[in-house]
């Protein structure tokens, strides 16, 4: 007799790490670990993410989706026994034991839990509720043709859920998870009801429920476009909530034209292509999502800090910068180390790293006299430029494009590439030759920042006037680091 024939998307082999990772249909993990290490790239915007952390994520999805998939498979046994799309699973095959599968889902409980335990108190108190609603899915067909998106929402916490896991709080708009959650259940509910088509003479037989036993093929394939044009419509106000770039936007676009040709490739009544519009189109929607936020987040910052008068501005920005892990590339004039010594009593690189956390793993020096570097390339490609403090020769030969250092070229490039640029000036009185060379900044592109801090905040030290201005630049970089109390109009 020969035996059941191997799904798709599974592996070939008979050894028992094979039979579990087929148990789960392990490729399909591409599904949705990219939403949750976009919560990661989300949270980074404004907390650090450590090595350590980011393992521990994908840990962590890893078990709860293998809870989740395994105790499926549990509760479906019968049912796929009975279904010949489905009888060559692990268990109606016989090539895993009921007792072998608890054991796994158990062991796999156990792991996510303890690494929700590994990353702070808030992951852990919600790990039950996670595994609560993963686990209960699989009952839902039973009664209700909603099935689909209690799916998506199992899967839409692995969003929230890696923004936890960073920041061990919710998100400030309490909104933006929630409509990233929303985006992952509609993408995910619609490409479910793709994946019942399949099913439809079966489920019927058996009275099971889906949006296509309630709607037939052709009706329950117009919800679906509705549930995916829902969920890019959550990515972009995610994005844009979140102060996600052009590359993310980029991102959603291309997953945007990939949902559309995978609705073209199905049609009621030709399934033929179903398995290339639900597993290759899906599979390659969440991931390209992910890299256009995870190229958009990892473009560098240019920092400059020229000879004006306010190096602790400088500093503190880098200080910041370097503590949150964003990216830096780091360029600093001669006449800068000059006031860098004389203001804040730092005379070298090694001074100024301990000034500013000691921790330079993102932060990368350039010599401002090398004027080929890679700052000095547009096709080096950056999240744009602040010079901080700008001195006024720094915004002259800005102005009249003249170059002389790699600052000035660094400067000239951003402003070329249409990439932001915000220069801090610090000084006073502003003659007429400084106010024209400022407006011909600002008419070539350029934000003019100048270092006047506000006192809404009752600020008590010199500390928080720098923390103020600190606070606009970042701010105008798109970067969610907090510093300062904000204005709340009261």
């Amino acid at each position: 007799m020969t035996s059941p024939a191997r799904e798709g998307q599974t592996f070939g082999g008979e050894s028992l790490a094979i039979r579990y990772a087929n148990f789960v249909k392990l490729p399909h993990t591409v599904f949705a670990l990219p939403f949750a290490l976009l919560g990661v790239v989300a949270a980074s915007r404004a907390y650090a993410v450590t090595w350590r952390v980011l393992g521990l994520v994908v840990l962590a999805f890893t078990a709860a989706r293998f809870v989740a998939l395994g105790f499926n498979r549990i509760a479906d046994r019968d049912l796929d026994a009975r279904n010949p799309r489905t009888r060559g699973r692990e268990l109606p095959s016989g090539r895993l034991t009921l007792v072998q599968a608890w054991a796994a889902v158990l062991v796999a409980a156990a792991l996510f839990v303890a690494t929700a335990w590994a990353l702070n108190p808030v992951c852990l108190a919600l790990s039950p509720l996670a595994l609560l609603v993963v686990t209960l899915y699989s009952y839902a067909k039973r009664f209700t043709w909603w099935s689909h998106l209690w799916l998506g929402f199992g899967d839409a916490i692995a969003g929230p859920a890696g923004y936890l896991a960073v920041a061990g709080r919710w998100s400030e708009p309490a909104w933006l998870l929630w409509v990233l959650a929303a985006a992952v259940t509609f993408w995910v509910g619609g490409f479910d009801i793709f994946y019942a088509l399949q099913d439809e003479p079966f489920d019927r037989a058996e009275g099971l429920h889906s949006a296509v036993v309630r709607f037939g093929q052709a009706n329950s394939m117009r919800v679906a476009k509705v549930m995916h044009g829902l969920a890019i419509l959550a990515l972009v106000v995610f994005g844009v909530g979140g102060g996600l770039g052009a590359l993310y936007f980029l991102g959603v676009a291309i997953g945007a034209a990939l949902i559309v040709w995978e609705h073209r490739l199905v049609r009621p009544g030709d399934l033929s292509r179903l398995d290339a519009a639900f597993f290759t189109a899906n599979g390659v929607v969440s991931i390209v999502v992910f890299l256009g936020a995870l190229v958009d987040r990892i473009l560098s910052v240019i920092l400059a800090i020229t000879g004006a008068s306010g190096a602790p501005y400088g500093v503190r920005l880098l200080e910041a910068l370097a503590m949150h892990q964003v990216p830096t590339w780091l360029l600093i004039s001669a006449h800068g180390w000059r006031l860098l010594t004389e203001e804040c009593g730092i005379k070298d690189d090694r001074e100024l790293k301990k000034a500013t956390g000691g921790d330079w793993t993102s932060v990368r020096v350039f010599d401002d006299k090398d004027r080929g570097a890679e700052p000095a390339s547009g096709s080096a490609r950056t999240a744009g430029m602040v010079i901080c403090p700008c001195s006024m020769g720094t915004v002259a030969a800005i102005a009249h494009g003249t170059s002389r250092s790699l600052i000035e070229r660094a400067a000239d490039v951003v402003l070329k590439e249409r990439r932001a640029l915000v220069l801090v000036p610090r000084e006073t009185p502003l003659s007429l030759v400084h106010l024209r060379n400022l407006t011909l900044a600002t008419e070539a592109g350029a934000l003019v920042l100048p270092a006047m801090p506000g006192f809404y905040h009752k600020p008590l030290k010199v500390a928080d006037l720098v923390d103020f201005v600190v606070q606009r630049v970042l701010d105008h970089l798109g970067l969610d680091i907090a510093l300062v109390k904000r204005w709340e109009g009261k």
